[in-house]
């Protein structure tokens, strides 16, 4: 007579033994949900910095202007932070955003952090100060507007809301990997100090 219980058993172990042996080996078809590429951020030395200030006031218009600091800003002065992004690969940058947001203010001097991240790729951040003339203190540093140069664009820009100063930053979309898709985000303010050159004016 045949153990029908001890056969049952015996193809239980069998079972759980190879189901055992097909997880383990990975052989299993399982649906697996794949992640987003990576991606990096002004990862060449050739890219410029990510952050960057001109007194637009005194130096309209002016390509060559663009610094780490400007100093002597007279009151009502309109200065310019601008933030370059560029993917640097080797995949898609997804949902690439751009942030400036003062991070801190002396009776003299205000410095701005511009930073770019994207869901697959780490953020870079790097600060610029302005400095009023001296003799003169700062009393407010007010936003004026902001301003996306997409695609290497250095004109005909696309007005992007005060959403850019904010903690969310501004989110310009996923960017391929190349040089044609590099671009720039400059955001102006107002510089308010109590005179001129310590004139009290």
């Amino acid at each position: 007579m045949f153990n029908t219980n001890k056969i049952m058993k015996n193809i239980s172990k069998t079972v759980i033994t190879s189901l055992t042996v097909i997880l383990l080996t990975g052989n299993l078809l399982v649906p697996v949900a794949i992640g987003a590429g990576s991606a990096s951020l002004n990862g060449f030395n050739s890219d410029q910095p990510v952050t960057q200030i001109s007194n637009s006031t005194s130096n309209p218009g002016c390509a060559e202007c663009w610094t780490s600091s400007v100093n002597n800003v007279d009151d009502g002065d309109i200065v310019s932070v601008l933030v370059y992004y560029h993917n640097t690969g080797p995949d898609t940058a997804e949902n690439v955003r751009v942030r400036v947001q003062q991070t801190n203010i002396t009776p003299t001097t205000v410095t701005f952090a511009g930073r770019i991240w994207a869901d697959n790729a780490g953020s870079k951040t790097q600060t610029v100060s302005a400095t009023v003339t001296s003799g003169d203190e700062l009393e407010s540093v007010e936003f004026v507007d902001a301003s996306w140069y997409p695609n290497r664009s250095v004109s005909n820009p696309t007005s992007i809301s005060n959403v850019v100063i904010q903690a969310a930053g501004y989110n310009i979309g996923n960017v391929t990997y190349s040089w044609d898709t590099t671009g720039t985000v400059v955001v102006r303010y107002r510089v308010n100090s109590n005179g001129d050159g310590g004139n009290g004016g």
